[in-house]
């Protein structure tokens, strides 16, 4: 689920489970959205230690409807090369627009689960 995604990717890396180059592909990240993740690997606590691009693709069974994936490489060298753990803080710096879009993402997640 896309409010997950920064915290599952957050406890990945607290258990060292990512070697260096891994990757990891978030899919629904435009629709219902996962704001936050995608902040925190372009422009915060992610974005020194991952490459990122996102990939628009057609939404599985919705022709003609968009959706992205987000594909994030793993980096962790330092300058002198060697590689070292990424260091995460999930709330420093984040604007208050990305918290904004993050609710409306979680909403529409609710209601798209909601029986009706």
């Amino acid at each position: 689920c896309g409010s997950r995604f920064w915290a599952d990717l957050m406890a990945i890396q607290d258990h060292c489970c990512l070697l260096p180059g891994a990757v990891v592909v978030a899919d629904n990240v435009l629709k219902p959205g996962a704001p936050l993740f995608l902040w925190q690997l372009f422009n915060g606590a992610g974005s020194a230690d991952f490459e990122v691009r996102v990939v628009s693709v057609e939404e599985f069974a919705m022709p003609g409807v968009e959706d992205w994936l987000a594909v994030a490489k793993l980096r962790c060298k330092t300058a002198d090369g060697n590689v070292r753990s990424p260091v995460f803080d999930e709330l420093q710096g984040v604007p208050e627009q990305a918290w904004e879009l993050e609710w409306a993402a979680r909403c529409l997640r609710e209601r798209a689960a909601s029986p009706g």
